[in-house]
């Protein structure tokens, strides 16, 4: 239990630097801070121990639920942030993974939506950008952002329609 307050608090300050370093706009840092309080909590293999292989319960390595919950907040939070990183470095396919990696873990995480549905809409995946954001709409109907990626996506497959549209006219002339 002790380990894992102390790498939980470990992995609470890298966030902190990585906040810091992300608000000075020194992206990098922020990214290695984000994945080494990230590994923290990972090494703290919540849930397991060797005793467990055995079906005994070992006491000594018991992490209480409430700071169970606390890690696995703080470790959607530290994804998000790596994320949002990839996202302005335009990494879009780690940011997809890591985003994809929070929303298996909470199906509403608003962060994770908009970011993968940021993603797909600059890859040009436009139906799949449209299901994160219609989820993410439905538990956040009035947020200002979603709407505006929603007009965005409208935006882009009326382009897209259209192009297609203006390409075939006169398809049949030409055959």
């Amino acid at each position: 239990m002790e380990k894992a307050q102390q790498g939980f608090q470990a992995a609470l300050q890298l966030k902190q630097q990585g906040n810091d370093h992300y608000k000075a706009g020194e992206l990098r840092e922020a990214l290695r801070a984000y994945h080494q309080g990230h590994l923290h909590l990972k090494s703290l293999n919540l849930g397991f121990s060797p005793a467990s292989l055995f079906g005994a319960a070992d006491p000594g390595t018991a992490v209480p639920a409430e700071l169970t919950q606390a890690i696995n907040k703080l470790l959607v939070d530290l994804k998000n942030n790596m994320a949002a990183i990839f996202l302005k470095q335009k990494k879009f396919e780690r940011c997809e993974a890591l985003a994809t990696e929070v929303i298996q873990l909470d199906a509403t995480n608003h962060k994770s939506l908009l970011r993968r549905a940021k993603c797909r809409l600059l890859q040009n995946r436009l139906a799949a950008a449209e299901r994160d954001v219609k989820q993410a709409l439905t538990s956040y109907p009035k947020d200002a952002e979603l709407l505006r990626l929603q007009a965005a996506i409208d935006k882009k497959q009326a382009a897209l329609d259209k192009k297609q549209t203006d390409d075939l006219k006169g398809w049949a002339d030409r055959l």
